[in-house]
């Protein structure tokens, strides 16, 4: 439904934030619907070169025990332990195909594009391009920036790009924060299980909302099961209000304002 533009404006130009050469597998989606539009098109991918593949994981240990107990000491590795049990004993084997979260090589997109690989400044959980690095992503004359990578993205990144950085926030904003996404829903039996697709600011998940859905919760305790239609079902917002911009050359829907949360 949104793949055509009527509107004889130049092609949007659009540049994606990514973690290595993977994505997500509704992301890939997304950037599938864009190659696939007739006013739009990738310009580039600006990589996290601070990101590495995480170390192979040896097949045996000669002490077991003592490995489990030295993991037993990191207080981080405690606090996510019940939740990693419960997902990989329980909402693993309860994953309906396709999974949205499933990786994607993506290097054959990247192989056709233009490759910004970037180190940011890593404070906490925020994640901050270098002014020379923000200066050679503002040379590409792009309209807009996807978040598919990178933490917290803060700092003049966020003004790079004609109409900002958008990014997918899911889980209702105005009720859930806080990751997992769509598991708090389930624990508090919450009819609904929502998305937001919002243009980022410095305010952390107070950006301009420019799509919003909300989608019935699964009747089951399986997080992996109740993720998947809100996140199938919203890969459609980017190209959708990618093409209210191009069509219009502006974004003209006044989604609700968000409430306090």
């Amino acid at each position: 439904m949104f793949l055509r533009s009527t509107a004889g404006r130049p092609k949007l130009r659009v540049g994606v934030l990514i973690d290595g050469c993977q994505l997500r597998a509704y992301a890939r989606r997304v950037l599938d619907d864009i190659a696939a539009s007739d006013f739009a098109e990738v310009i580039c991918y600006i990589s996290n070169a601070a990101v590495s593949p995480p170390a192979a994981e040896p097949r045996s240990t000669p002490f077991p025990a003592l490995r489990l107990f030295g993991r037993l000491r990191e207080p981080a590795w405690r606090r996510g332990l019940a939740y990693s049990i419960y997902e990989r004993w329980y909402a693993g084997r309860r994953s309906p195909a396709p999974d949205p979260l499933a990786p994607v090589d993506c290097s054959e997109l990247m192989a056709r594009s233009n490759v910004l690989f970037v180190v940011p400044t890593m404070t906490g959980f925020v994640d901050r391009l270098e002014p020379a690095d923000v200066e050679r992503v503002r040379a590409f004359d792009l309209d807009v920036l996807l978040r598919f990578g990178f933490r917290i993205v803060s700092g003049d990144i966020l003004r790079a790009a004609r109409h900002g950085i958008w990014s997918f926030h899911h889980g209702d904003s105005a009720r859930y924060r806080g990751g997992p996404a769509h598991l708090w829903e389930l624990v508090e039996r919450n009819p609904v299980s929502g998305v937001v697709l919002q243009q980022i600011t410095e305010e952390l998940d107070a950006g301009r909302v420019l799509a919003r859905g909300l989608f019935a919760t699964a009747p089951s305790l399986s997080v992996a099961e109740n993720r998947y239609g809100p996140y199938w079902s919203s890969q459609h917002f980017v190209i959708r209000t990618l093409h209210e911009l191009h069509q219009h050359g502006a974004i003209r829907r006044a989604p609700d304002p968000e409430p306090p949360y």
